[in-house]
């Protein structure tokens, strides 16, 4: 399996990669991830304010943009730290492992979720190493999964279509069938709820929008953030929906998302290469694992920000399989060759997206220049 790698090496390595890749693509948060930390239950039960209600208790009843900024750092970094870890510690201690880490450190995936500073992923991806880390398939395993799922929702229902589906694989290829459902049940149905409970614009959202600007110390409040935690009657239409004819998300939609796509495809490939000795139903799983993340973009614009978490998954599930398979850990070296792992880090450094670079040379050249063009917008 070539030349062994002490646990330890690989860890410190892969963790001052991370720290050159979160220098290069922490930035200062958009108004969109601040406004999201005014939510609390102060203003009803209305998703996404779990997080908010923490910082209200530890004694922040307003916000200031500074403040804003370093929570937004940090919850960044963390998520970064934590899926940073979970590859170290769970892929082949040999060269091999060490360049699928880099690969998976230096992958856009990564720099698309630092460069999103401050989105709530990051305390979901917190959420979900921590349960990958729980021991065991018992009734006691799968209750701490499931009631960490459901902390995520109440920090952010994408919670339900994204880790929670990969706890779910670990269930599965653990042994836990019946159980495996239950993480995406439960996350699932605490997301339904909370809409059912969620109040409607026309009731809440002036009392909402005026509670929140209050807490925005010295900053604006981005108000389409605030449409996307209440609920609208037939015929009227959030503020947010002009998304969906944004530059740039057509820009996602030709450019950024099939990129996505492929990368994904081909690392799904390579997971069931590795896995060609297990049953169907278990690459059945995998698969539904690395591409749950992608549905979500069903009813979300946020193209580069998911398919990036997909293709996140799927390195999670490679490092998980390297610590269950013993087989597929062995076939690792056959799959991942050199010249593989050289073609993976050099196609890491060529592809950038517009949120992660931009500097004004970005749109001098193809892709990045048809965001200037009219006729591209209209």
């Amino acid at each position: 399996m070539g030349a062994e790698v002490s646990r330890s090496r690989m860890t410190g390595v892969l963790l001052g990669v991370f720290a050159c890749m979160a220098l290069a693509k922490i930035k200062p948060p958009n108004e969109w991830a601040q406004t999201h930390y005014l939510f609390s239950y102060d203003l009803g039960i209305t998703r996404r304010a779990l997080l908010g209600e923490l910082i209200q208790w530890i004694g922040f009843d307003g916000l200031s943009n500074a403040q804003a900024h370093v929570i937004a750092i940090t919850l960044s970094v963390l998520g970064g730290v934590a899926f940073t870890l979970w590859m170290a510690r769970n892929l082949p201690e040999n060269v091999t492992g060490l360049g699928l880490g880099l690969v998976a450190i230096t992958s856009f995936a990564l720099a698309t979720f630092l460069g999103n500073t401050g989105y709530l992923d990051g305390v979901l991806m917190l959420l979900g190493v921590a349960a990958l880390w729980v021991p065991g398939k018992g009734l006691g395993a799968v209750a701490v999964k499931c009631l960490l799922c459901c902390i995520g929702v109440l920090i952010h229902e994408a919670m339900a279509g994204t880790l929670a589906v990969l706890l779910a694989g670990q269930l599965w290829l653990q042994g836990g069938r019946l159980a495996a459902p239950l993480p995406v049940i439960a996350a699932g149905g605490l997301a339904v709820l909370l809409m059912l409970w969620t109040p409607f614009a026309d009731e809440a959202l002036a009392r909402i929008t005026t509670e929140v600007d209050a807490r925005a110390l010295d900053f604006n409040v981005r108000v389409f953030a605030l449409d996307a935690v209440v609920a609208f009657r037939d015929g009227d239409v959030p503020r947010y929906a002009v998304g969906w004819e944004d530059v740039t998300y057509l820009f996602e939609r030709s450019w950024v998302l099939p990129v996505a796509l492929v990368y994904t495809a081909v690392l799904l490939r390579w997971l069931l290469m590795l896995t060609g000795h297990r049953l169907t139903l278990d690459r059945i799983a995998i698969a539904l694992v690395v591409v749950g993340p992608l549905g979500v973009l069903l009813i979300a614009y946020d193209l580069s920000r998911f398919a990036s978490l997909a293709i996140l998954q799927g390195y999670m599930m490679l490092a998980l399989l390297c610590r269950i398979d013993a087989k597929g850990a062995e076939r690792c070296v056959q799959v991942f060759t050199p010249l593989v792992l050289m073609a993976l880090l050099t196609a890491n450094t060529l592809i950038a997206f517009p949120t992660l670079n931009p500097l004004p040379n970005y749109y001098d050249r193809l892709p990045g220049a048809l965001l200037d063009f009219g006729e591209w917008a209209n």
